[in-house]
């Protein structure tokens, strides 16, 4: 009587799983795993003696439906794409490739950081690097306004990755004067403050940071760009001396009126005296302009030139990278042109 069960109970697990393979409906593996009978319930009614089964389902894992159409299985967000919906994803990837690939690029480009990174920056909009010639030929530095200190750049170096040269930002002087050597300190660079670096060789002898009266140096050497003419004018030169005949004399105001700014005049003596033509003279020039207005809080500039003495141009005309590294050799800036 047992073998007989047992031989019952494996003829319907065999069945089932036979059923339970080869259904081809997902609802209908449903319906049939709601009303197969558990065999183990069978088992143990015919030991109680029973031949009405009480019933009881065999737990069957929960599968899911199998559509007769694959289609079926893409709803309105999942469903097959149009050739324009890949055409835009294929577009998006190709975007996120280039994003990629720029970023490493950018990197191996940078090298090591510095910790100065962020606190001076390559102006790219203000730069000479197209020039041949290493006496036009000009770079130029930024310090943020926002920087909470002064930054040093005396021993930094500048490089150009595709001209294989490197060069070293030298000291400069605060306040020049022209006919005297002038003190060389470190150059550096104010919250708001920039530096002009030049290739050539300085028209003065020494890097300098721009003043009051550095307008005049323009008038007889060549710089790139250009000093900023923002002398006293020489106008204001005359009625600031105490009441004179210089003062008081129409002529000699009318005379400097006419001047320009940051100009010593030349050609024939005017019809004015001479003790006013003689002040003038002596007036409009850098070093008496120094010695007049260096005591005011607006005296100094916020710019420096800076000279790195080349006989040779350092940066690639048409393409180069040009990178500002710090006196370890770590990178501050990067600029790509």
């Amino acid at each position: 009587m047992l073998q007989r069960l047992l031989l019952v109970l494996l003829l319907i697990i065999g069945i089932g799983i036979l059923i339970f393979r080869f259904s081809d409906s997902g609802a209908e593996i449903a319906r049939r795993q709601q009303f197969f009978t558990n065999p183990f319930t069978v088992l143990f009614d015919a030991m109680a003696g029973s031949t009405t089964p009480t019933g009881g389902v065999f737990p069957f894992p929960a599968t899911p439906g199998i559509p007769q159409n694959p289609l079926d299985a893409f709803d309105d967000d999942y469903g097959p794409r149009s050739p324009a919906d890949i055409k835009d994803e294929l577009a998006d990837i190709e975007q996120q490739y280039d994003t990629l690939h720029a970023r490493i690029v950018d990197a191996k480009q940078f090298g090591d950081p510095s910790p100065y990174r962020g606190l001076v920056t390559i102006a790219d909009s203000y730069s000479g690097t197209a020039a041949n010639d290493p006496a036009l030929e000009y770079i130029a530095l930024e310090a943020p306004s926002n920087n909470a200190a002064p930054v040093s750049i005396t021993g930094w170096s500048l490089q150009s990755l595709y001209g294989h040269t490197r060069v070293v930002i030298p000291n400069g002087t605060r306040t020049f004067t022209m006919g005297q050597v002038s003190p060389a300190t470190a150059i550096s660079l104010n919250p708001g403050d920039d530096a002009v670096v030049a290739t050539g060789v300085s028209p003065v002898g020494v890097s300098f940071k721009e003043n009051l009266c550095t307008g005049y140096l323009g008038q007889f050497q060549t710089f790139l760009p250009s000093l900023e003419d923002r002398c006293p004018s020489a106008e204001s030169e005359v009625l600031s001396e105490p009441a004179t005949s210089r003062t008081a004399d129409p002529a000699c105001v009318a005379y400097a009126r006419s001047l320009s700014s940051c100009r010593f005049p030349f050609g024939d003596p005017p019809t004015v005296s001479n003790l006013c033509y003689a002040f003038i003279r002596n007036s409009l020039t850098y070093n008496s302009c120094v010695t007049r207005h260096s005591w005011r809080p607006s005296f100094s500039g916020s710019s420096w030139r800076v000279f790195l003495n080349q006989s040779k141009e350092l940066w690639q005309a048409d393409h180069d990278v040009v990178r500002l590294l710090d006196a370890q050799g770590r990178t501050v800036d990067v600029w790509t042109y």
